[in-house]
């Protein structure tokens, strides 16, 4: 579990299988903005529930950074998928040989990030930063920036997920940023920046000469944020190095999806990542920017109160697009912890749309389609999977039905047969793999090129052995992950302040 995309489409990683999903989205229904109306602030933008780490646990990983050899070193091992990679594994923190120093988790806090910037200036071959929920809060951010001041030109990739740094801690790290040749990649999911860092932000967009990866995952910018910061973009004027944006769980509405679709008229954005939002009928203001993109790839729009009469346009505008590859408009797990709302595609328009997409012979063609759960009647379902088996380019395609059969003599009839058309989009599907992938398994797809058809290469960067792990032994049932702190734990308030002991 990498990229921001790939925890909000796989979170079921930390969630058991569960037939409750179908009553879950079945009993929530369509979104309705005015019976059940929601925030366009965006969810909390905390980290996950940590403990910060003492000095000693630390000093193994800080010694070998600085070049100390007294110290035990630990056995080379190959990063897990990945035999091409070499890592040293210390009780916290992990150099990998490509260039990645993995602190994700590790919690150093304000207390030990001063330390580990100063081991840093001693080690040369860092290129891949990830302090991920680190929670090292403003003071941590100044002891970033001053580093990246430093250095302008060692680190391209900077993960800063969960670490508390707000407005102010920001503007010192654009300060430094946006005068690195260096640096692609920016990950700043769960800090509260709030919608007052738009136009830091926009600076960083503007300024940075490589800059082409942004998270802004829950980060509080909310409808007003994203707005700002897309009004300051179209009014640039100038090309810029920005490919992907991360804005899943950010409070977007119509304000800023207006913004967002000026915006694809006359970009280069590759990536929109817009999952878990409060954007429901709305997401008609996308259709026209998106298809008159002549970049666009991935698009997520999981989990956000979608309905199919409006939903209809959007993939109208799609149909035979030139570039775009990947659509994922399925459900979120993370849709009830984030408070946002299941989609909820049906109708003829919808079904419609959505056949005529698939069997569109025009443009790039479509290579990864995610519907999820849907209310279709399983004779519109049957026509989909007849659709996507007739498809030469969808290498990834999942749709399930929230009801099986119905009452209908031709609903029950549509219901049997679709199980068995199922079986035949899989072997569609595994057809088409082998034959864009030289011969490629099915399987070896799914656990290997499939990540990059949802995700842009850059996530590669950011992998964790720390996040990755977890994830596995959540999925096996080994390991509950903390999602809420406790009431009474001061540990976040303590980080925001500054000169507090911890």
């Amino acid at each position: 579990m990498a990229s921001p995309t790939e925890e909000f489409s796989n979170l079921e990683a930390t969630e058991p299988a569960s037939k409750r999903w179908p009553d879950r989205i079945t009993r929530q229904g369509p979104w309705q903005p005015l019976s059940d109306p929601l925030s366009y602030e965006g969810p909390p933008s905390l980290p996950m529930p940590v403990q910060i780490s003492d000095k000693a646990s630390l000093a193994p990983f800080f010694n070998y950074l600085r070049g100390d050899a007294t110290g035990e070193k630990p056995e080379v091992m190959h990063e897990p998928g990945h035999a091409e990679v070499d890592l040293l594994e210390f009780s916290k923190g992990v150099a990998y040989n490509d260039g990645r120093i993995d602190l994700c988790k590790m919690v150093t806090g304000p207390p030990n990030i001063g330390d580990l910037m100063n081991a840093l200036r001693s080690y040369a071959s860092g290129k891949h930063f990830l302090l991920g929920n680190n929670i090292v809060g403003p003071q941590g951010a100044r002891e970033l920036a001053k580093f990246i001041e430093e250095r302008p030109d060692q680190y391209e990739t900077w993960y800063l997920a969960g670490n508390c740094i707000d407005p102010r801690g920001l503007e010192a790290l654009v300060e430094a940023m946006v005068k690195s040749p260096v640096i692609t990649n920016v990950w700043l999911k769960r800090n509260p920046l709030g919608p007052d860092s738009a136009e830091a932000l926009a600076r960083l967009c503007t300024q940075s000469p490589a800059l082409r990866t942004l998270d802004l995952d829950q980060t509080n910018l909310g409808n007003e944020g994203v707005a700002k910061l897309f009004n300051l973009l179209n009014g640039h004027g100038k090309p810029i190095a920005l490919r992907n944006v991360y804005l899943n769980a950010s409070g977007i509405g119509a304000e800023a999806l207006t913004e967002i679709g000026k915006y694809l008229r006359h970009s280069e954005l590759e990536s929109l990542y817009l999952s878990c939002n409060p954007i429901g009928e709305a997401i008609a203001l996308l259709a026209d920017g998106v298809k008159e993109s002549r970049t666009l790839q991935r698009l997520a729009l999981q989990s956000c109160g979608l309905t199919g009469s409006t939903t209809a346009i959007l993939l109208d505008a799609i149909k035979g697009h030139p570039t775009l590859q990947t659509i994922d408009i399925g459900q979120s797990y993370a849709t009830e912890d984030l408070d946002v709302r299941f989609n909820w595609l049906e109708g003829e328009e919808f079904a419609t749309s959505l056949h005529d997409l698939i069997i569109c012979g025009q443009g790039t063609g479509l290579r990864y389609l995610n519907i999820g759960y849907t209310p279709m009647t399983c004779e519109d379902l049957l026509n989909i999977t007849e659709a996507v088996i007739s498809n030469p380019t969808l290498v990834w395609f999942k749709v399930d039905p929230l009801v099986k059969g119905g009452k209908s003599r031709d609903e029950v009839k549509a219901g049997l047969h679709l199980k068995k058309a199922m079986h035949a989009v899989r072997e569609r599907l595994a057809k088409n793999v082998a034959e864009q992938y030289q011969g490629m398994s099915y399987e070896e797809f799914h656990n290997g090129p499939k990540r990059f058809l949802l995700s842009p290469p850059d996530v590669r960067y950011i992998d964790s052995v720390y996040r990755n792990r977890d994830a596995g032994m959540a999925r096996r049932g080994l390991k509950v992950l903390d999602k809420w702190w406790e009431e009474g734990d001061e540990t976040l308030r303590l980080v925001q302040e500054e000169g507090v002991e911890l």
